[in-house]
């Protein structure tokens, strides 16, 4: 089991993942990719997630992880795809996220950050995908963050966003797909939105 690169336990099976199970991850050096939705792990248990430096992937959706726990990814230098979604992080557990600049996919959606805890996200270059919805994060907060031309999609907000906050985002991300919490923009109400405004809409680049 120690070249175990990809491990999934999700549904009514991923509470078995505790953290007498995590001591024996934690010896699998070859791992890359750990899903869990697992309620049964603690801090002992995310701890050792630290000698996972190999890591490409990690989801931990709805579990404990928390800011204390953040530090046992800081040394994933080479993680691109990253799920903390309805998780107890704060802002405070924002700072581990710095130095993890080869992150394309990021979801933080129904956790307590803002846009204080964004600033961390200024070297992400690579990346392509943001969560934050069902946060207090607003555009603000994602001002700092890199990549606007090329980023691919977005879902943003802690309610349905209003037409001025969706004007807003789509001129900082022409480029970008921006999901709320009620769904995607969909054609009819970009026109609805834009008749709102009395203005033209930004046009966005093949």
């Amino acid at each position: 089991m120690e070249g175990l690169e990809s491990l999934q336990i999700f549904g009514d099976h991923g509470d078995f993942l505790n953290d007498a199970c995590m001591v024996r991850v934690g010896e699998m050096e070859g791992m890359q990719r750990l899903c869990t939705t697992s309620k049964s792990i603690t801090s002992k248990g995310w701890s050792q997630l630290a000698g996972l430096t190999g890591m490409k992937l990690l989801r931990v959706r709805g579990t404990s992880f928390s800011d204390d726990d953040m530090r046992a990814i800081e040394g994933m230098k080479g993680l691109e795809d990253l799920e903390l979604s309805k998780t107890r992080i704060t802002d405070a557990g924002m700072k581990s996220l710095g130095g993890l600049t080869k992150m394309h996919n990021l979801i933080l959606e129904g956790t307590n950050i803002t846009d204080t805890g964004m600033v961390h996200l200024q070297g992400m270059t690579e990346l392509d995908n943001l969560y934050v919805g069902e946060t207090e994060v607003t555009a603000k907060g994602l001002a700092v963050v890199p990549k606007k031309e090329r980023m691919s999609m977005m879902r943003i907000g802690k309610q349905a966003l209003t037409p001025k906050q969706l004007d807003e985002l789509m001129t900082m991300y022409p480029q970008t797909q921006i999901f709320d919490p009620a769904g995607y923009w969909r054609p009819e109400r970009i026109q609805a939105a834009m008749k709102e405004l009395g203005k033209e809409w930004p046009t966005r680049k093949k």
